[in-house]
């Protein structure tokens, strides 16, 4: 489901997309309860927040509108004014910061040995490549040339946004590693200051659009 939202192939919102990642994080949770269940759901939360920025800018919580409309005028970084663009900056960043959290509490299906572990390591993949086109699909496109343009410019629009998705999910992987490995109060912090970004740059944006 989450899958088709973000790589077009089903027409959805933002709402649904991250009900979707709401449901990754409770597949998690009963994959294998642990101790960074609480982190991972509040990553969700700030992760969900940094996507309604996007919505915001635009007013609009269909994704192909999202698509449309930065087809059109460009990414959602980049549209001037610059309020809007720092507002939108401010989004993206915390986005990838809870990203970061979210998929560095993978269960312990993850850890091991096994078929099952690798499974299990396959899908936390999955799960942070779809959770990064998610974000790169809000705040960047993608911004694909209209029917009838040129083979070589439709390639590369679509590798740029291939690139960038792998870029936040190679990120996010990262990241998520680093931060498993700090104590919890130090991912409660970082943790903190995404929500913060997040909620500041909702604001921003909702005091700049209304």
């Amino acid at each position: 489901m989450t899958a088709g939202y973000v790589l077009g192939w089903a027409d959805g919102t933002i709402v649904a997309l991250a009900g979707g990642l709401g449901l990754v994080t409770l597949g998690r949770y009963l994959a294998g309860p642990s101790a960074g269940d609480g982190i991972a759901a509040a990553a969700f939360t700030v992760l969900a927040i940094a996507l309604g920025v996007a919505a915001l800018r635009w007013a609009t919580l269909s994704l192909e509108s999202l698509r449309g409309v930065q087809a059109v005028l460009g990414p959602t970084l980049l549209v001037a004014p610059a309020e809007h663009a720092a507002a939108a900056s401010a989004g993206a960043v915390s986005g990838v910061l809870a990203l970061a959290l979210w998929s560095g509490e993978s269960p312990s299906r993850a850890a091991g040995e096994g078929v099952a572990a690798h499974a299990g390591q396959v899908l936390w993949s999955l799960e942070t490549v779809f959770s990064a086109t998610a974000l790169v699909t809000a705040f960047w496109g993608p911004a694909l040339p209209g029917r009838g343009a040129p083979a070589t410019a439709l390639l590369s629009g679509m590798g740029r946004w291939v690139v960038l998705a792998a870029a936040v999910a190679a990120c996010a992987a990262v990241g998520g590693r680093a931060v498993r490995s700090l104590d919890v109060v130090w991912r409660g912090f970082l943790l903190a200051l995404a929500a913060v970004m997040a909620i500041l740059g909702g604001g921003a944006m909702f005091g700049l659009v209304s």
